[in-house]
């Protein structure tokens, strides 16, 4: 089966559509898991559809000579059953998703059997898509470059694709709507007029996407996520409902939806209800009661207003404003406000209604905080961030980058103080402590960092029943500040656990705690005694930083034995789910690739060179591709601002510049020794690349975001171009020796970048962004290893 250099036009047309439907299906998987779920499942969505990949390679390597000859056949109809099963694919999980509930993973076995359940659901459509263009590999190796160009630049298409859809399209709808792409596909490679055959499974698989389109599949929200709880409540209602690509908006009201979080305890007004909006099912901000007459004292009754009390606030920056809570109260005090919340969609949901937003002495950024810090020069009397965590929630965000909370964000932050200015930050009180003690943390490694001889004399610390709060100035606070502070705790009925001329309280006056040690620990980590603590303490509280921003990632190998204590009382809000599910994917998905990887080796004995350079070869560059991948998704989180845009420039990115690479490779001769050079030159581009990218981030961090993303591309696609020559190089290698090697080494490849994508978040998490990028420098270093080897010498 020997076929021209040169595929066919429509064969490439067929297989860029192909590419493009099935890259963008996966970010619509991000999307509709985020949704369902509390995180987007990046790593798992890419490393179920290169299982399927992978999957696709085995059966063809698997198959007979004779059947493989027939396969080009067949590719129209698998073009058509890929976009049958991908307009079925939210329709045939929405049982699974029902049931399914990563919080419960480590408490209930079950889970571990509905999320393999969940993969292979996902597992289906991707596989089916894999097929064709593993069959248009195989039957035009000669001619790969090209083909492999059309398949990258597809699938770099389809990130801005699916971006754009999602701003349209509820997430649950989505795949539905990409399916009319490999339906396309097919329909260009069955010739024109097609025969009643092709045209009955054309309009059979029309009929299933017009069936999957209107029907009611309303996904089932975890039980655990914000907007489930609320709709429960008597006569809820969702008043808007908006999709965006940062998640689907929805504003709920209803007559119990009473938001006043950390009200002081001495309060004893009415709390009037308020409409709460909600992103993918997560708490987002309650609509203020606005005009100022309409909030009443409630605004004055929380931790909030405690920076006012001190001194009067001319200036302030209110960053991740939300709905506009913190906005009004800063207006309520004579401030002029300048707000920064990223979510464009959200803020018009809110301001539907009156919105503190709305008045003249506010200046709303759409933007994210960390840019607006870089682009910003101004000074601010008082910056606030919205509080961090909640009653447990440490454990749905451990995956989540977390920018604003990393050493660099605070070192923006305090840059952005006036001299007399306040940062103020409350965290949520956790049990046991992790999340606040690492704000802690960080604002006493900030101080010194600064310089500050006395970190004391700048810091105020208050604690409520639920809340700790920290108040950081830019200079010592005065004594009549902190008198006039500690007169507003005494009203409030907060606890002024720590402030400039005071001795920390012993004890607790206003609120107890069933345990002190929190305190004594707190009082440590804002002395002398805080390496002690960092060292000590069963969870990682030390600071996160940009290169490991998972600020609520606060696992150890010292919390384990606390953690198994908690299992066995199933103290479920306690632990971080996040890695645990990272940890439970890699297994369940390496075991898969494994057996996929070895299925072909069992049909044959021996051992060769060949076989162990196929292994070598295709398992590293697959390794090196899903670690770079990985690396790029979470690090352009800062250049971008979000986790979908970042995921669609990264693969975009990375897909359009390997296929070019793919494409001049087509001029090179085909050999072991020019493959080894290909992934030795690729090694060294992404060591150069894990050198200037945190860089090229963080200097174009504040420029306009087209520019931006040139600065992205320029710094990325000499790398990804170098990537782009190992696989075809690879592929016409084994093609030379024969014997239908071409399908074995596709499979490895894609098995190999299964488990590394769930493997790189782990090496993220542990190490840091550059670890996962000189891992990947690694895999190409084992790729390109070993002596030239007489390649007619093959035992198979």
């Amino acid at each position: 089966m020997r076929p021209a250099a040169h595929p066919p036009a429509a064969l490439c047309l067929a297989i860029g559509l192909l590419s493009c439907g099935l890259i963008a299906c996966q970010l619509a998987l991000m999307q509709l898991l985020a949704l369902v779920q509390w995180h987007h499942f990046a790593y798992l969505i890419i490393a179920v559809a290169l299982l399927g990949f992978g999957a696709a390679g085995t059966l063809l390597a698997l198959l007979a000579p004779a059947r493989r000859q027939r396969l080009p056949e067949l590719m129209p109809t698998l073009l058509l059953a890929t976009a049958a099963a991908m307009a079925l694919l939210v329709p045939a999980s929405h049982l699974v998703l029902g049931r399914f509930d990563a919080y419960e993973i480590l408490v209930d076995p079950g889970q571990i059997l509905l999320l393999g359940a969940l993969q292979l659901l996902f597992f289906v459509p991707f596989f089916l898509g894999a097929l064709p263009i593993g069959i248009a590999f195989a039957s035009h190796t000669q001619g790969i470059g090209t083909l492999y160009l059309a398949n990258l630049l597809g699938s770099g298409l389809g990130g801005p694709a699916a971006i754009l859809a999602l701003g349209l399209v509820a997430p649950q709808r989505l795949p539905v709507l990409l399916a009319v792409l490999p339906l396309a596909g097919g329909l260009c490679l069955g010739g024109w007029p097609p025969s009643r055959r092709r045209l009955a499974a054309a309009l059979l698989a029309m009929v299933l996407l017009a069936v999957a389109w209107t029907g009611p599949w309303t996904p089932r929200l975890s039980a655990y996520k914000d907007l489930s709880h609320a709709r429960q409540l008597p006569e809820a209602v969702v008043r808007a409902r908006q999709p965006s690509p940062q998640g689907l908006v929805e504003r709920l009201a209803a007559p119990a939806l009473r938001h006043a979080p950390g009200l002081s305890l001495h309060y004893r007004g009415e709390v009037a209800a308020r409409d709460g909006i909600f992103v993918n099912g997560d708490w987002w901000g309650a609509v203020p009661p606005w005009p100022p007459e309409a909030s009443g004292p409630l605004l004055d009754q929380t931790p909030a207003v405690l920076p006012y009390r001190l001194a009067p606030r001319p200036q302030v920056l209110v960053l991740h404003a939300g709905s506009g809570e913190a906005v009004g109260q800063a207006l309520v005090h004579g401030g002029r406000v300048i707000a920064v919340e990223p979510h464009r969609t959200a803020v018009a949901v809110a301001r539907s209604s009156a919105s503190p937003y709305d008045d003249p002495g506010v200046a709303l950024h759409v933007i994210e905080p960390r840019t607006f810090l870089a682009r910003d020069q101004g000074r601010y009397d008082l910056i606030t961030l919205p509080a961090v965590g909640g009653f447990g929630s440490s454990g749905l965000l451990a995956l989540q980058e977390q920018y604003l909370l990393t050493r660099e964000g605070f070192d923006a932050l305090w840059a952005h103080l006036t001299p007399g200015g306040v940062l103020q930050v409350t965290a949520w009180l956790d049990f046991p402590a992790r999340a606040s003690l690492r704000l802690a943390a960080t604002v006493a490694e900030l101080l010194e960092r600064q310089g500050v001889g006395d970190p004391r004399s700048h810091l105020a610390v208050v604690r409520s029943w639920a809340s700790i709060t920290f108040l950081v100035a830019r200079s010592p606070l005065p004594g009549e500040e902190v008198g006039r502070l500690g007169e507003a705790c005494q009203a409030l009925g907060f606890d002024l656990f720590l402030a400039p001329g005071r001795a920390p309280e012993a004890g607790s006056r206003f609120h107890q705690l069933e345990n002190e040690q929190f305190l004594k620990d707190l009082r440590d980590l804002l002395g002398p005694d805080r390496e002690r603590v960092l060292a000590d303490y069963p969870f990682d509280i030390r600071p996160a930083r940009d290169d490991r921003p998972f600020f609520f990632q606060l696992l150890s190998w010292q919390s384990l034995p606390l953690l198994a204590r908690l299992f066995g009382e199933r103290a479920l809000p306690l632990v971080e789910m996040g890695y645990a599910v990272v940890l439970v994917t890699v297994v369940q998905l390496a075991v898969a690739a494994a057996i996929l990887v070895l299925l072909p080796l069992a049909r044959r004995r021996g051992a060769g060179s060949l076989r162990l350079w196929t292994l070598r070869h295709f398992g590293g560059i697959g390794v090196a591709y899903m670690f770079v991948e990985i690396a790029l998704i979470h690090e352009l989180v800062l250049a971008f601002g979000q986790a979908m845009e970042a995921a669609a420039a990264a693969i975009g990115i990375l897909l359009v510049a390997s296929g070019s690479g793919s494409f001049v490779s087509d001029r090179l001769a085909a050999s072991r020794r020019a493959a080894g050079r290909a992934a030795a030159a690729a090694g060294l581009a992404v060591a150069l690349l894990a050198l200037l990218l945190p860089a090229t981030v963080r200097a174009t961090i504040a420029w306009p975001l087209g520019v931006k993303a040139l600065a992205v591309v320029l710094a990325i696609s000499p790398a990804a171009f170098a990537m782009g020559f190992c696989f075809p190089l690879g592929m016409r290698v084994l093609d030379q020796e024969g014997g239908g090697r071409v399908a074995w080494g596709w499979s490895i490849n894609g098995c190999a970048s299964v488990a590394s994508a769930a493997l790189a978040v782990v090496v993220a998490v542990e190490w840091g962004f550059r670890a996962v990028l000189l891992a990947a420098v690694a895999a190409y270093g084992l790729a390109a290893w070993g002596p030239a080897v007489d390649t007619r010498r093959v035992f198979w």
